[in-house]
């Protein structure tokens, strides 16, 4: 019971040798059979598909597709004028330009959800905030009328207009961000 009836015999030199040529074969075929296939229109409108794109094909436009027959990649043609290649270049330029400023805008939304948990918060934040800028700025005016020298009265004026400056964009920062907390938590 349990034993085998036939013996094990070692295969002949030969024929490891073609078992080996087959799988090194085999291998080498593989990566054709994941290959793209292409898809584009001839002048005519009609469609065809293919492993390889004929060259005159590559500048007006073609898809490629998965072994599924999804799209992997969507190539358009190639614009004609240098006005089409500028105008191309615009677009995508504002499209770019569209996509940074959303994500962005998204990174800010989603820092000033994790920041605050309502808006008292924020309210308290901006006092805060507010509170230290005229401190600063009190300080500057008291060390303004204790100064005769007029180098240095130059020197704070500057100080001051940066400190009033600063006073008045950290305001409109938390107003603003108040604002857009209100507007990302309405549905909660």
């Amino acid at each position: 019971m349990g034993r085998y009836t036939h013996r094990h015999r070692a295969l002949s030199r030969a024929i490891r040798r073609h078992l080996s040529i087959a799988a090194l074969a085999a291998l080498l075929a593989a990566p054709a059979a994941w290959a793209s296939t292409y898809r584009w229109v001839d002048e005519r409108g009609g469609v065809h598909y293919g492993d390889t794109l004929p060259p005159q094909y590559t500048n007006r436009g073609h898809v490629e597709l998965n072994a599924q027959g999804r799209v992997i990649r969507r190539i358009e043609p190639a614009p004609a004028t240098a006005d089409e290649r500028a105008r191309q270049a615009q677009e995508q330029a504002h499209k770019e330009t569209v996509a940074r400023e959303a994500l962005a805008r998204q990174r800010r939304d989603n820092a000033l959800l994790a920041t605050y948990g309502s808006v008292q918060e924020i309210d308290a934040a901006r006092a805060r905030t507010l509170t230290q800028e005229q401190a600063l700025l009190d300080n500057l005016l008291a060390l303004r009328r204790h100064t005769t020298s007029p180098a240095e009265l130059e020197r704070i004026d500057g100080m001051l207009a940066e400190r009033r400056r600063s006073l008045t964009e950290a305001g409109a920062r938390y107003d603003a961000d108040r604002a857009r907390y209100i507007v990302l938590t309405a549905g909660r």
